[in-house]
């Protein structure tokens, strides 16, 4: 099971004064954790609902150093390639045709901004999915300009995030970063769409999840700690690569696990496919030993908040302990 989680059970039992076998931390973690997301998105049901979020990697390339991300400008093994529009418009008329209403991104393991014409992609997104509720841009800003902050926030982005690493938290922020905060709001005052401006600072030199075995300074750290567990991704994300290749899911950075390619495929019929079915069999029944990427990959398998919320019920329950 996953270590962190681990740690937090063990914790909360022995302040019961008791010792529980791993087993059953297991089964307490699929009970306090997996299952009620299972429920409420109804991730069981045959067929399961269509994805949440479709991610678009327009370029596979990033420009910066980040020590756990293995697209950073030291370590990436990939090719630099870059989705053509007509592949990107073959997919986005699919997603019309489907109703998509959900979030389109425009990222995965890169940086956005260095897209050539990367407004212009959000414009053929934003013009023909009027159902989808979020176009997002998450950007770590080394790239941003004034012409292209401009240019995004007319091509209809309503979500841009902006992830500023560095080494040091307290170091004052780029000035273009806060010029592009600037031209936002002014933009929300006149502008008939407004877009959420989020700005994060993050270590550089972060140690975070291994990315599937992926991530440069976490090889070898806790790489088999999680052969059992369920994992939301391949039920709520469509990846797609420059190629038009559709991922197992984000933590697949160099494309070992391609499950088809918009190429030549439906993207209903790649979502519904044999493969994605068996591949999320295995994780409903919290076996990831099978998966090529998943039997080494140490993610939680939902989102943070969720697991803000579990941790918030394990500390309001046990609130009497000391």
């Amino acid at each position: 099971m996953n270590p962190d989680v681990k740690l937090i059970l063990h914790k909360a039992i022995s302040c019961m004064g008791v010792i529980i076998p791993d087993i059953w931390l297991k089964q307490l973690q699929d009970r306090i954790i997996y299952d009620p997301v299972i429920k409420r998105k109804k991730l069981g049901a045959d067929p399961i609902p269509l994805f949440e979020t479709v991610l678009f990697e327009l370029r596979s390339r990033c420009n910066n150093t980040c020590s756990f991300c293995p697209a950073n400008i030291n370590y990436d093994e990939r090719d630099d390639i870059v989705m053509p529009f007509e592949l990107f418009n073959k997919a986005v008329l699919q997603l019309n045709e489907l109703g998509f209403a959900g979030r389109v991104c425009f990222y995965i393991n890169n940086e956005p901004l260095i897209v050539p014409n990367i407004a212009e992609y959000v414009s053929i997104a934003v013009k023909n999915l009027p159902k989808a509720r979020k176009f997002q841009i998450l950007t770590n800003g080394l790239a941003l300009s004034r012409d292209i902050g401009e240019k995004l926030l007319k091509s209809g982005v309503n979500s841009v995030i902006i992830n500023w690493y560095h080494e040091d938290l307290e170091s004052p922020l780029p000035q273009r970063i806060l010029d592009f905060q600037a031209m936002a709001q002014e933009f929300n005052k006149n502008g008939k769409n407004r877009v959420t401006v989020q700005v994060d600072r993050r270590r550089i030199n972060d140690i975070l999840t291994n990315r599937a075995n992926f991530a440069p300074n976490k090889k070898g750290i806790n790489n088999h700690s999680h052969k059992g567990g369920f994992c939301t991704y391949p039920f709520t994300h469509l990846c797609i690569n420059p190629e038009g290749k559709v991922m197992l899911c984000c933590m697949d950075v160099y494309y070992r696990n391609v499950i088809g390619s918009i190429s030549t495929d439906k993207i209903v019929d790649i979502w519904y496919g044999r493969e994605f079915q068996q591949i999320r069999q295995h994780l409903l029944n919290g076996d990831r030993e099978p998966l090529l990427l998943c039997n080494k990959c140490d993610h939680i398998g939902v989102q943070p908040g969720h697991m803000k919320t579990v941790a918030k019920k394990i500390i309001r329950e046990l609130s009497g302990c000391s």
